[in-house]
């Protein structure tokens, strides 16, 4: 960690001491090493590596539609049975006024 500190010390120092002497172009950086021949990935690796994602997000949206039709199918037949329980209450309703209105033209209570 001292070292970490020492070199971030030192880059400081380096940057203040070239923007003081107008030295504040940046040094070009340098291209990394190239890797072993065995771990170097070919072209033909990458794509085969990006063309396997991209079928999996594939299916994975796919999943999702059918997730998201499964939902709206689901959510009308809830509407239809919320319409159908409303339909049952109405007539309930209707025939209870019915019973009421029937025990007061005969008398006697409902």
């Amino acid at each position: 960690m001292s070292q970490a500190i020492q070199s971030s010390g030192k880059a400081i120092l380096l940057g203040t001491l070239l923007a003081l002497t107008g030295c504040a172009s940046q040094p070009k950086p340098v291209a990394p090493e190239p890797k072993a021949s065995e771990e170097t990935n070919s072209l033909g690796e990458r794509m085969s590596r990006v063309s396997s994602k991209m079928t999996v997000m594939s299916q994975q949206w796919d999943e999702g539609k059918r997730l998201v039709e499964q939902g709206r199918s689901t959510m009308e037949k809830g509407r239809g049975l919320i319409d159908e329980g409303q339909d049952m209450v109405k007539r309930g309703e209707e025939m209870q006024r019915k019973s009421e209105e029937f025990f007061r033209e005969h008398g006697g209570k409902p």
